[in-house]
């Protein structure tokens, strides 16, 4: 090593260590297995053969080679200084009873502390195949990093990195986890033959085993129904739902009774039979109900507004919204918390009250931060950003997107930086710049594309909503009209082809604002006029400005009479 460190030359670390004891000197070889720092008990596993290992360590900590911090519990971590860990590295391998408990310690602290970062899932993981624990290191994957890696939308590297691990594994346990981990990955990708092909061995192979897995099974079933149903065949859907169904009433499960009641709603509602899925619904809540499930009784709520929402019935799925939060509240869900109030803010948001949305969805990143969901937090982050944004108010719009970028970066969350990276480029523009990429997006919108873009249209009339709104609040009317009608134009679009109306209602009450009727022939009058011009503004409008037109004659009048009559 030629570097020089914090001793000085390497000659100088090798003076240091050579001063140490026997004991001392294997206590600091074998700090280098592991990777982060680690509490106390990770150092006392891996030297019970020693005599007064904290003594021993407190001594290497004296000399730099080991370094200590806190934690958020108050607890001391210690980490062999890396300079030293470089230096030893290059030195004989560790006993391998040593890198067994060290595992072991780093897989227990896991699983116990709630320490669930991806980039500590990656530490245990590389901690378990450096100690060769192939059955862990599989119960491993299936237990953490399939899930989380779904969760995080990284099928492709599922597909190509982890699966192709444990795929091969003989054991009767993992064979149908990674059938049915397999499925989900091809089910979110959209190949849902394959997903299908994932599931139907997957509970094959449930069935096959001695052990009855009646979890797994009522997991696989449900999500081959979601397969028939995402394959509009309605009625094999319903038969795999319904065989969940009996068997969880046959074990008196009421929580997953409730939660299959969920999947048949969302059956019918794929149908468009929504007097059922409604039904179905209510009956899940009865159930979680009944049988004083209160988190699943919030769940059950927390559907049936989502319901409501999907149909735009906004005052409905606002008062189970509400009902839900206090379930959760009071139980300290804050990750449900958390997600109702972000539905809440976007019902808000929908409506055209962003100041009011802004204070929702703030209120659910408190929640948020409460919990180790870094990526809902992050999220969440981005849709303060954009509100922000939509307000005009692009300082604080930056300030938030850069906290969800530091985030995202932490969790090692490609995809998500991606999206930050190109939002706070969105962000940097000026007004003049926002103001070309709306009209070139409205020049370009075609009606048949609305369908693949009923995302960014939705998002895009909103903007321009927020714009024109500005505007008017700025007294620059005519500018602010201009800007209106567009967004009417492109919600006129929205609505025919989806029949989503929330952006025409906000169009209508800010009609009554301008002096006319809460209709949207207002905005239809004004469209058929291009360039708008005075003539075009209601008569309210032009009395305003009329008035101002006499009251200025007047004056002026009065000011030369003054004139003249001085100059007498």
């Amino acid at each position: 090593m030629n570097q020089t460190t914090a001793f000085g030359s390497p000659s100088a670390i090798e003076q240091v260590i050579n001063s140490l004891s026997l004991d001392e000197w294997r206590l600091l070889e074998r700090l280098t297995v592991y990777e982060t720092a680690v509490i106390s008990a990770g150092i006392i596993c891996i030297s019970k053969d020693l005599q007064h290992t904290m003594q021993l360590l407190d001594k290497l900590i004296s000399l730099s080679l080991v370094q200590v911090e806190v934690n958020d519990e108050q607890e001391k971590l210690y980490q062999i200084n890396p300079f030293i860990a470089e230096w030893l590295n290059n030195r004989k391998k560790l006993n391998f009873d040593v890198i067994y408990a060290a595992a072991r310690h780093q897989l227990w602290y896991f699983e116990n502390r709630d320490y669930s970062t991806y980039s500590q899932i990656l530490v245990v993981y590389r901690a378990l195949v450096f100690s060769e624990m192939q059955r862990d290191i599989e119960n491993f994957i299936v237990k953490h990093i399939l899930p989380e890696r779904i969760q995080a939308g990284m099928y492709e590297q599922i597909l190509q990195e982890w699966l192709p691990i444990i795929q091969i594994s003989p054991s009767s346990f993992i064979k149908p986890k990674v059938l049915y981990y397999e499925g989900l990955v091809h089910f979110n990708l959209g190949h849902l033959e394959k997903a299908l092909i994932c599931y139907e061995k997957a509970y094959s192979l449930y069935n096959e085993c001695k052990i009855y897995h009646y979890e797994e099974i009522i997991l696989t079933l449900t999500q081959v129904a979601n397969v028939y149903t995402a394959k509009s065949e309605y009625e094999k859907a319903l038969k795999h739902a319904m065989q969940s169904l009996y068997i969880v009433q046959e074990k008196e499960d009421a929580l997953k009774v409730s939660i299959t009641l969920k999947t048949i709603s969302d059956i019918y509602y794929a149908k468009k039979n929504f007097d059922l899925a409604l039904d179905y619904l209510q009956q899940s809540n009865s159930v979680a109900k009944r049988y004083h499930l209160y988190v699943q009784e919030g769940n059950s709520l927390e559907n049936i507004a989502n319901f409501y929402c999907n149909q735009t019935k906004y005052e409905d799925a606002f008062k189970y919204f509400i009902q839900a939060l206090e379930i959760f509240q009071k139980e300290e869900e804050h990750a449900s918390s958390s997600r109702v109030l972000g539905s809440l803010g976007n019902i808000y948001s929908n409506i055209g009250h962003d100041d009011i949305a802004l204070n929702y969805l703030k209120q659910a990143l408190i929640s948020v931060q409460k919990t180790a969901n870094k990526r809902s937090e992050v999220l969440l982050l981005i849709d303060i950003a954009r509100l922000y944004l939509a307000l005009n108010q692009d300082e604080e719009a930056l300030k938030y997107s850069k906290q969800a970028q530091v985030i995202a970066e932490n969790i090692d969350d490609s995809e998500q930086l991606t999206k930050i990276t190109t939002y706070l480029n969105k962000i940097k523009r000026n007004k003049e710049a926002r103001e070309s990429s709306y009209a070139t997006f409205f020049d370009e919108f075609e009606l048949e594309d609305i369908y693949q873009s009923v995302e960014d249209a939705n998002k895009m009339c909103k903007s321009l909503i927020q714009e024109g709104k500005a505007y008017l609040a700025k007294k620059e009317r005519l500018k602010g009209l201009s800007t209106l009608v567009r967004a009417y134009l492109l919600a006129k679009k929205i609505a025919e082809q989806t029949h989503q109306t929330n952006h025409l209602e906000i169009l209508k009450r800010i009609a009554v604002q301008q002096g006319g009727d809460a209709k949207i022939e207002f905005w239809e009058n004004l469209s058929r006029q291009n360039p708008i011009d005075i003539d075009s503004l209601p008569k309210e409008i032009m009395i305003v400005s009329t008035m101002f037109s006499s009251i200025t004659i007047i004056l002026l009048g009065i000011a030369i009479f003054i004139l003249v009559f001085f100059s007498k």
